[in-house]
């Protein structure tokens, strides 16, 4: 379990960097937002010779389990903003449920932690937590944790969220939902947007959902119901939106108006927005005609009547940085 993590929104707002937990790694491609996974250029992987079987959709890296790792928060006991499975997706077929409520179980027992999860696979989720065995599989992995600590372990684990609950049959039961987990979807474009978040606002018991639009990929429209601008409506909402554009080798480009177009439509609706990176490719400022050289593309439609479009330059994640418009954009949601 790596706690020094460069993954920005693991920062808090503090400035101290997060953690990862990657109990799971590998996974399978499901959408053009894997096309170009980051996974594989992962140290533990490339180590490993494990790399994905093609560019395709549908390519995998096979995903492998490590039961061994499960336990691994409860040894920290100072805070931490820990990503779930930074390295695979903990809705991925080849996740057993068992495996899951371990997870779960792990998160109800360290309060002191903020666990953020992402997935590409809503379905799965909705289905798992919507499902009262699943909750009671987490209960009773987490009285096992709970009786391991009153023999002397996990010292810093805390049962608090954790309660015998009659109404089931003897089980016992985490607090519904987890103030500690939020859950988030990956949302590259329009579509699967479109595709993904309805599920995740349909999906019970998370206390914050959120989206990662990244590697932004095309414009997004977050309609009003997803961002609660309509004061009638009691259906859960977005709690936290962040955007960010692709890094790494053959990085697709951003245009610049789109990460502008989501800060804009969660300050409208007072949503916290979070601008991860511009990525590889940085706006430079400048619109432009003909061959500018390698280190430079041309995004967007023409801005004049000359045919200029939008010049965009490849320097590399670390100098593209994340400012927009002037500023940085670091805000979170309430805990």
């Amino acid at each position: 379990m790596s706690d020094n993590s460069a993954i920005e929104w693991l920062r808090g707002p503090d400035g101290r960097r997060g953690a990862t937990w990657n109990f799971v790694t590998g996974c399978t491609k499901v959408s053009e937002g894997c096309r170009r996974c980051y996974i594989e250029r992962q140290t533990p992987m490339r180590v490993a010779g494990r790399r994905f079987d093609g560019p395709h959709i549908g390519a995998t890296t096979g995903v492998m389990l490590h039961p061994e790792r499960l336990d691994m928060p409860l040894k920290k006991r100072d805070p931490l903003r820990i990503f779930v499975n930074s390295m695979s997706d903990l809705w991925h077929d080849d996740v057993p449920t068992e495996m899951v409520a371990h997870a779960f179980a792990v998160m109800a027992m360290t309060p002191q932690h903020t666990y953020l999860i992402l997935t590409k696979r809503p379905g799965p989720m909705r289905s798992m937590l919507r499902s009262d065995d699943f909750w009671k599989a987490v209960g009773e992995a987490g009285r096992g944790i709970a009786f391991a600590r009153v023999r002397g372990k996990y010292r810093s684990a805390s049962p608090m969220q954790l309660t015998p609950d009659s109404s089931a049959d003897g089980y016992w039961m985490p607090v519904r939902p987890l103030p500690n987990v939020q859950i988030g979807v990956s949302t590259e474009d329009q579509a699967t947007a479109d595709l993904r978040i309805p599920t995740l606002l349909a999906t019970p018991h998370i206390a914050v959902r959120w989206i990662s639009a990244e590697p932004l990929l095309g414009p997004v429209v977050l309609r009003d119901e997803w961002l609660a601008a309509d004061p009638e409506s009691s259906t859960p909402a977005l709690d936290w939106v962040v955007a960010g554009g692709e890094s790494g080798t053959d990085a697709r480009l951003m245009h610049p108006d789109w990460p502008r177009s989501l800060r804009d439509q969660c300050t409208a609706a007072g949503v916290p927005f979070f601008f991860k990176q511009w990525g590889a490719w940085t706006p430079t400022g400048m619109v432009g005609i003909g061959n500018q050289g390698p280190r430079f593309a041309y995004i967007g439609d023409p801005v004049d009547e000359h045919g200029h479009r939008i010049v965009m330059e490849n320097v590399g994640k670390h100098q593209a940085g994340a400012i927009l418009d002037g500023q940085t954009w670091t805000e979170y949601p309430d805990a």
